[in-house]
C-alpha cells in the first residue's frame, strides 16, 4: 500500500488519502469530498489527478485537490491508481 494513503508525507503538507476519502470521516460530507476512491479504474484516476495537477480540472472546493495532485510525482499518482483500482468497491462484492 502506498504511504501515502495511510500516512502521507507531512514534509510536503500532504495528507493522508485516507484522512479525506474514507466512510467514517464525518467531515467529509461538508467538504464535498467522494468517500471512496477504490474500484476507480486506473486510467480515470490517473486522468483525474493529472487534471487536477496541470490545472485543467478545478472543480474541487477550495482548490485542494489542485494543490495535493501538484505535489504528487506522477510515479506516486500511478502508484495510487493501482492501489485504489484493485481495492474492490463494496458494491461490487
Amino acid at each position: 500500500m502506498p504511504a501515502l494513503v495511510e500516512n502521507g508525507d507531512k514534509s510536503r503538507l500532504l495528507l493522508a488519502c485516507n484522512d479525506f476519502h474514507n466512510e467514517d470521516k464525518k467531515f467529509r460530507h461538508m467538504m464535498e469530498i467522494p468517500a471512496t476512491l477504490e474500484g476507480l479504474k486506473p486510467e480515470y484516476f490517473v486522468g483525474t489527478l493529472m487534471a487536477f495537477k496541470e490545472g485543467d480540472r478545478q472543480n474541487d472546493l477550495h482548490e485542494r485537490m489542485q494543490f495535493i495532485a501538484s505535489i504528487l510525482t506522477e510515479e506516486e499518482i500511478e502508484e495510487l491508481a493501482a492501489y485504489y483500482s484493485a481495492k474492490p468497491d463494496e458494491d461490487d462484492e
